[in-house]
């Protein structure tokens, strides 16, 4: 053996070639206990783990460096990835920029603060998008309920759709309603006292007879712990809200394409809640219907009162007086 592969060997010995690996599992679990700390609820904790995990792997797997060693050009790389691989909306990117300010600060680390301050500078994150959707009438309510229902190569449609009734008797939010346990249900009183909530503040919600007895026979409530969930996934875990979502997209898509809902209105899940409030205020006071479905500001309620369709149906009863 040569002089020189001699020296190459005691090179390569004594520099060996480390990959590089950033300990995501701990910065996940320290930035998990920090936001529980804040009393952030569940739900807001879990997706920001999420989008959290997402920029460590990227650092990890793509910019290979410490965090504390990241500079502007690193956060830029991250958030054209996040656009034009991810194809991240700008909501949501708005998200993980807001994540990342909190998790950067938690962790006593300024290696953020040129980009936010050239961001700031720029707005880059202040054009937020607002996206319109429309109002779900009772009529289309109903249809999506049969349209659940009758997808018969879905094992899970009966308890998609009493997701979605009981998303329309309470006009809760969808995030409230997975977050219900058994223990949770009064099933004398046919009410529902509702814990996690958006405003922070527990309310009382009520439904049908019908719901009751659907709720007896598909959840099988009386052989489960009162400590579980009221809906849970195939595994027995906490039903995620994708899952509903997904059956309530295909649904409005084939009813869309058999004109039974017009093709040009955008109903997303939340087009229920809308709609159920705009369906109340009809017969109720708006500070009774702000109280029942959880609004802070009558200002909220009033957005209901005044949306189209009910503005709409006003104008024509003006119409009948002329």
């Amino acid at each position: 053996m040569n002089e020189e592969k001699l020296y190459n060997l005691f090179s390569s010995n004594q520099n060996p070639k480390q990959e590089f690996s950033l300990n995501i599992d701990k910065y996940l679990k320290d930035f998990e206990k920090e936001r529980r700390f804040d009393g952030r609820k569940s739900s807001t904790i879990k997706g920001d783990l999420i989008k959290t995990k997402v920029f460590l792997d990227f650092v990890n797997d793509t910019i290979k460096k410490p965090l504390n060693e990241l500079n502007y050009k690193d956060f830029v790389e991250f958030f054209y990835y996040l656009q034009e691989d991810r194809k991240v909306s700008r909501n949501t990117q708005n998200r993980y920029y807001n994540i990342l300010k909190v998790f950067f600060r938690i962790n006593r680390l300024d290696v953020m603060n040129e980009f936010i301050e050239d961001s700031s500078e720029r707005k880059r994150f202040k054009r937020i998008e607002y996206k319109h959707y429309d109002v779900c009438t009772k009529r289309e309510y109903e249809a999506i309920i049969n349209q659940i229902l009758h997808k018969t190569s879905s094992n899970t449609r009966f308890r998609n759709a009493l997701v979605v009734k009981l998303l329309w008797e309470t006009s809760a939010r969808i995030g409230e309603i997975l977050n219900v346990k058994i223990k949770d249900v009064n099933f004398k009183e046919n009410t529902i006292r509702l814990t996690d909530t958006k405003g922070y503040e527990e309310r009382i919600v009520v439904f049908s007879n019908g719901s009751l007895e659907l709720i007896k026979t598909i959840l099988n409530v009386d052989k489960r712990n009162k400590e579980r969930y009221l809906f849970e996934s195939e595994k027995n875990n906490q039903l995620y809200k994708g899952s509903v979502n997904r059956a309530f997209k295909e649904a409005i898509k084939v009813l869309k394409e058999n004109g039974t809902i017009d093709s040009s209105k955008r109903i997303v899940i939340h087009s229920i809640r809308h709609g159920r409030i705009s369906e109340l205020l009809d017969t109720l006071p708006i500070d009774l219907v702000k109280e029942y479905v959880g609004h802070k500001s009558v200002k909220t309620t009033m957005i209901y009162a005044h949306s189209k369709e009910r503005l709409n149906a006003q104008l024509n009863e003006v119409k009948k007086t002329l």
